[in-house]
């Protein structure tokens, strides 16, 4: 068995997958950053939801997916991008 990380990114309410060398025992994703914000006039948050999981797990792919967006009182929403790192246990 071996720990091997693969690190990536995805958008809002998307889906995608990596790979790694061999099959994969486990794996766990873990947000790195973000990125998500309004463009033009000033907008106060009123609620924010940013997460990543492992949706899938097969052979020697794992599947990654997020939530990442804001809102302001208004209701105007922005959507953004997860960063994240893929731990994964090889065999």
């Amino acid at each position: 068995m071996a720990l091997s990380v693969m690190a990536g990114s995805v958008k809002n309410k998307e889906t995608t997958t990596v790979t790694f060398p061999s099959q994969v025992l486990s794996a766990t994703a873990v947000m790195t950053g973000f990125d998500v914000g309004y463009s033009g006039t000033d907008h106060h948050i009123q609620e924010m939801e940013v997460e990543v999981n492992t949706t899938n797990v097969s052979g020697n792919s794992v599947t990654v997916s997020c939530t990442c967006a804001v809102h302001d009182h208004s209701n105007n929403w922005a959507y953004g991008t997860v960063y994240f790192a893929v731990i994964a246990n090889l065999s």
